[in-house]
């Protein structure tokens, strides 16, 4: 067979993973659709803007980065093209817009029509949309998994729990490329199953590509295979011979579709593309984008500080505690459980819990972390199992109460009372405090001199001269010339507590800015700004609210007075969300 055919019959397996995926189970259609819809909604929370507040997400600016170093020689980026390629076709509609509507076709003319609002805000849209659209994806493979390997009753329940796991929640609604990824191994790992049951060339070659695109959107996608694929396509088939389709043609199979996965892996992620760039991307993540963000040190002891971390936070990264131990019990109910052969076999049963396992073993511990989205796939996978449990313990309580008909409406609230902290993490990303900011910002004294600092993500959304009565500017002590430009504002290179010499009127400092010169960071944080006493003097001056010749206001989160009726509060488990910021006011003035 020719790779022309072998990619034909492979892409041809790509798109069965994905119509299959629709199934016969209207009731999860509808259960993720409608966690579509509630999430895109909810996603829309910091537009219209020209520049967006998700931390690390691809919209809208980060497009350019994705695009733009993945294709120059010897130039790298930290995630590879694959998702900014499809982001740069989903906004393409937007970039018409902009050249349509540019006052001018020069490059600068072009480039402010492009950073404008309307343009900006086209692109968000387009980004968050893909990544909403991958979380549904994402809940239809896990779905379709839990259906295969154990019930459709399960399949429903594991969709539910994923759907109200906290990073799971909150990634499924960014422009993030954490749950594109998770996306394509879930297809992947669906199309494993595939395999082992009738193991066509096509199937293995879609395994591959699928997995080759998981990679090619994030690259810690490799830790999800590392155990699962060697063990169900090397080790199973030599320990049974029977447990895959394919018998004697599996390691023929196996081996065309690993060339197409290769293959397939070099052109999405632009490696074959720019050979210079990936080899400079693969030193990037290597050295600096692991080695400078590491939480834990590399010994024993911070092996264990590390595991211990992850063990017990697992209440904060996914669900209550009852709804985690429960997910737990459910592998072993899922062994217990009979399945149609040949997924039968009771290793099968195990490879979802094997790929999240396998995620935290060979990249969340490797880099030494613990943030929400390293906890994501195993979280993910986890679900499946609850799904398990849940739907045994709604079989179990029909069978034996007298009032075992109200089983499943009893479970359904305890999803209910899971979803708290998600509910008030989504409440207090629609109650930002740079909403207020802006508001107060828009009522100063005209020709009032605002002076802010710190990353886009973290600040308000200011004007532009002439639609605001204040004269903006953003200093920081790295050179000008590197920022993310911040439309309307003047640049200047300085230090902050060099403030008294330029005199501003009012000063705006963002929380998660402020942080990094008052609490212990990982090194690429202070690498940044440096460790200057001065510096922190100046921050804290101002948290404190004692900065001479300023009154100094602070503005936080704020929840609906129903939410707070209800017990619940602002959350903050992610980095520029919940944040606070300070506003300092001449007295003067």
């Amino acid at each position: 067979m020719s790779l022309a055919s072998r990619f034909g019959a492979a892409g041809r397996g790509v798109r069965a993973a994905f119509v299959e995926l629709r199934g016969d189970d209207r009731a999860l259609r509808r259960l993720v659709a409608g966690y579509a819809a509630l999430q895109f909604a909810l996603a829309l929370w910091d537009v219209p803007g020209s520049y967006g507040w998700e931390n690390d997400g691809v919209a809208p600016r980060d497009l350019f980065g994705g695009l733009a170093f993945n294709l120059k020689p010897g130039a790298a980026h930290r995630y590879p093209l694959l998702h900014y390629a499809l982001v740069g076709l989903a906004s393409l509609p937007a970039f018409a817009y902009a050249l349509a509507t540019s006052a001018a076709l020069t490059p600068a003319a072009l480039a402010d029509r492009v950073l404008s609002v309307p343009v900006m805000t086209g692109v968000s849209l387009a980004a968050k949309a893909l990544g909403v659209g991958a979380g549904a994806l994402a809940l239809l493979a896990l779905g379709r998994v839990a259906r295969r390997v154990s019930s459709a009753g399960a399949a429903r329940w594991a969709v539910a729990l994923a759907a109200i796991n906290l990073s799971f929640a909150y990634y499924g609604r960014t422009s993030n490329v954490d749950v594109p990824a998770l996306a394509w191994t879930a297809l992947a790992f669906d199309r494993l199953l595939t395999v082992a049951e009738r193991g066509t060339a096509r199937d293995y070659g879609a395994f591959f590509l699928l997995a080759a695109a998981s990679l090619a959107t994030k690259d810690p996608a490799y830790a999800s295979y590392v155990v699962a694929a060697p063990a169900y396509l090397v080790a199973l088939p030599l320990a049974r011979p029977g447990a895959l389709a394919a018998g004697p043609a599996h390691w023929r199979r196996l081996r065309g579709g690993l060339a197409l996965g290769a293959l397939g892996y070099g052109v999405l992620s632009g490696g074959l593309l720019n050979p210079t760039g990936y080899v400079a991307h693969v030193r990037m993540l290597v050295g600096t984008n692991s080695q400078d963000w590491r939480l834990y040190p590399r010994t024993l002891a911070g092996l264990r500080a590390n595991v211990i971390d992850l063990a017990s936070g697992q209440a904060d990264y996914w669900w209550p505690w009852p709804i985690v131990a429960l997910a737990w019990a459910g592998v072993a109910l899922a062994l217990a459980r009979p399945a149609r052969p040949p997924l039968g076999v009771p290793a099968f049963r195990l490879m979802p819990l094997v790929a999240g396992v396998s995620s935290q073993l060979f990249f969340t511990l490797v880099v030494a972390r613990n943030e929400h989205r390293f906890l994501l796939p195993l979280g993910f996978w986890l679900s499946l199992y609850g799904g398990v449990a849940f739907d045994a313990l709604a079989r179990g309580l029909r069978r034996s109460t007298p009032l075992g008909r109200w089983a499943p409406w009893a479970l359904g609230a305890a999803l209910v009372a899971g979803a708290r902290a998600p509910v008030a993490f989504a409440l207090t990303q629609w109650g930002d405090a740079r909403r207020e900011v802006e508001a107060f910002l828009s009522g100063l004294p005209e020709g009032t001199r605002v002076e802010t600092y710190g990353l886009l993500t973290y600040l308000p959304r200011f004007g532009r001269p002439g639609e605001v009565p204040y004269r903006l500017r953003r200093v920081g002590p790295e050179p000008a010339r590197r920022r993310n430009p911040l439309p309307g504002a003047e640049e200047v290179e300085d230090t902050l507590e060099n403030a008294p010499a330029r005199a501003p009127d009012v000063i705006v400092l963002p929380e998660a800015y402020a942080l990094r010169f008052v609490e212990a960071s990982p090194p690429a944080m202070t690498s940044k700004s440096g460790p200057n006493p001065a510096t922190r003097a100046y921050v804290e001056a101002i948290i404190e609210g004692r900065l001479p010749g300023y009154d100094v206001r602070t503005f936080g989160p704020t929840l609906p007075p129903w939410a707070a009726a209800l017990g619940l509060s602002p959350a903050a488990p992610h980095g520029g969300i919940g944040q606070r910021v300070w506003v300092c006011v001449r007295r003067a003035m």
